[in-house]
């Protein structure tokens, strides 16, 4: 599993304020996978999210940040048939980045960090597990949940109609004077809502 720690550190490093690309599928599949095995004995997750490991979207760029995005297995089946409470969508996976709406940063001790290793080497990633509440003339809200089941953020979201590749997709827009950057994120090509993230 070496190869895939090494993909999975060359593979979170996006931000740049340009040359921002999506990882190739094969290479992001490897990253979601040793993601994955690193959670396996976790059993108090806030939020329960069958991760689709074969749909992971990454992206990569400069500075050593970085962003992946590993969907909810049943994602186009849970919010044609959401219930009550929060939807899981997925999982977001941070390398030297804190989430944050609105600018501010959320301070690392709120998030849930996990060893990611090969045996041989390993580091600490933040996980965010996200979901969608709320129905209705209220709209839907992402929420971002991390150690527990007190959201780390609400953000509210915005109906869209767009083709896309696979269920959750980002783009970053760097703001380099602010050191932040504001992330997109694209849901089933039916919702969009945007946070900020910010150099830990």
């Amino acid at each position: 599993m070496k190869t895939s720690l090494i993909v999975l550190c060359s593979l979170l490093t996006s931000l740049g304020a340009s040359a921002q690309e999506s990882v190739a599928p094969a290479d992001a599949i490897k990253a979601a996978a040793l993601a994955y095995l690193a959670t396996t004995e976790i059993t108090d997750a806030p939020l329960a999210v069958d991760p689709d490991l074969k749909n992971a979207f990454a992206l990569k760029g400069g500075n050593n940040l970085g962003l992946m995005l590993i969907p909810e297995t049943k994602l186009a089946k849970e919010l044609e048939h959401a219930r009550e409470g929060i939807t899981p969508i997925g999982q977001l996976w941070l390398k030297d980045l804190l989430p944050g709406v609105n600018g501010a940063a959320i301070s690392s001790d709120k998030l849930r960090t996990i060893s990611v290793s090969d045996g041989s080497n390993s580091m600490l990633l933040p996980i965010l597990y996200l979901g969608v509440q709320g129905s209705g003339a209220a709209g839907k809200e992402l929420v971002a949940l991390s150690q527990d089941k007190t959201p780390l953020f609400t953000i509210a979201l915005k109906s869209i109609d767009q083709t896309q590749k696979q269920p959750l997709e980002m783009t970053v827009v760097a703001n380099e004077e602010k050191k932040m950057a504001d992330v997109t994120l694209n849901i089933a090509g039916k919702w969009q809502g945007t946070f900020t993230v910010s150099a830990n």
